[in-house]
């Protein structure tokens, strides 16, 4: 995982971004800040939240697909985010999903997204029940 410009992007775009940099010359300079150049790649550890690439439809990772019409969507949402980047979640972080999977989707995305969370992390929205 790299973080660049306050998100969080998979490895393979964190990796993408850094050739194009290096094609266009610019240093990586020393102690940099992720603000100006992505710093990385760290492990995917427990989160307190579910984190996809911020690639989203672009991702060049493991992208997930939802089959949903062009015309369901709504807003920004789109029939492609990125790859999933939380392996595993904090204490806080099954009780921030078990929450959000408990109110009701109200679109067809977020109902694909609250399946594919449930299907995801369903070893740990068992635990402690």
């Amino acid at each position: 995982m790299y973080i660049y410009r306050t998100d969080v992007w998979c490895n393979a775009c964190g990796e993408h971004m850094i050739r194009a940099m290096k094609a266009q010359e610019l240093p990586l300079p020393f102690g940099y800040d992720s603000d100006n150049y992505p710093k990385g790649p760290f492990p995917c550890e427990e989160a307190d939240c579910i984190e996809h690439c911020a690639s989203e439809s672009e991702c060049l990772g493991d992208a997930i697909h939802f089959e949903i019409p062009k015309h369901a969507l709504i807003g920004a949402e789109t029939s492609t985010i990125g790859e999933c980047l939380t392996k595993s979640l904090t204490e806080e972080g099954v009780i921030w999903l078990r929450d959000t999977l408990s109110e009701t989707p109200c679109t067809r995305y977020q109902k694909a997204l609250h399946t594919f969370w449930r299907e995801t992390f369903a070893d740990q929205l068992q635990e402690d029940c």
